[in-house]
């Protein structure tokens, strides 16, 4: 059986093989990360990915029909993904850990040049009607280097807090690399509201929200829309690498 953790490499093993070729007639590898691949081997050594899906984040993931030529090293596919559990994939890429309910759809482009792969405007997104609860930790990163006091300190303060419990009418999030930088941008968008007080209190001197003293019982949000961004280390992607291993 394939191994999981190289994602279905090309074997004969689990496949119907042409008589002539040994390998000339439709193949199936199951268990592929939880999925399943189909594809040809044409002549030439062309390797055809007719479809395949594996699972990720408790939902599914398909990859679209391609060719795969010998001596090239430049594709572009996009996979669309179905229904990802929000919390795991916001843990499993880096961005916080992560506790609750929902989940996300949508398509993720990947360009791929000589061995390395891109994520070029990605978006995910919530079905209509379809929120949740998130409860995110490890947050600290938001506010890292920004002097606190200032406006932008207490307005990132303000969304972390709210995101330690959040319960959201819709969520969307974009993701592209920064190849030169080594970087994941992930922007992560909410509309909804915290489920509990927030220690902060609006001045109208400041023009904006500010940490409340600790015998003040804060705010409560009835609706507030959150746009946060993180930028992760590109290895966190790359520990997926294997799975476009058939386009290398």
């Amino acid at each position: 059986a394939p191994d999981n953790d190289t994602c279905c490499a090309p074997s004969c093993e689990g496949k119907s093989c042409g008589d002539d070729d040994g390998c000339g007639g439709e193949c199936v590898v199951q268990d592929c990360a939880g999925g399943s691949t189909c594809f040809q081997i044409e002549p030439g050594g062309v390797f055809f990915l007719e479809q395949g899906r594996f699972q990720w984040c408790q939902g599914t993931v398909y990859l679209p029909a391609t060719r795969v030529m010998p001596g090239k090293d430049e594709y572009d596919l996009t996979l669309s993904c179905d229904r990802i559990k929000l919390a795991p994939l916001l843990e499993q890429i880096g961005a916080a850990r992560a506790e609750g309910g929902g989940t996300v759809s949508g398509r993720v482009p990947i360009r791929i040049r000589k061995g390395q792969f891109q994520v070029d405007s990605g978006f995910l997104y919530s079905s209509p009607g379809e929120g949740g609860t998130i409860r995110l930790r490890g947050t600290d990163m938001l506010t890292a280097g920004i002097p606190p006091g200032t406006p932008q300190f207490n307005q990132l303060e303000l969304a972390r807090q709210a995101l330690k419990e959040y319960d959201y009418d819709w969520v969307k999030l974009t993701l592209a690399t920064e190849p030169r930088e080594d970087l994941l941008r992930l922007k992560l968008q909410l509309s909804g509201r915290p489920t509990h007080p927030l220690p902060f209190i609006y001045d109208t001197r400041a023009g904006g929200f500010v940490p409340a003293d600790p015998e003040s019982p804060g705010s409560r949000f009835e609706e507030i829309k959150l746009d946060v961004n993180f930028s992760l280390p590109l290895n966190r992607l790359l520990e997926y690498k294997d799975l476009l291993n058939l386009f290398s």
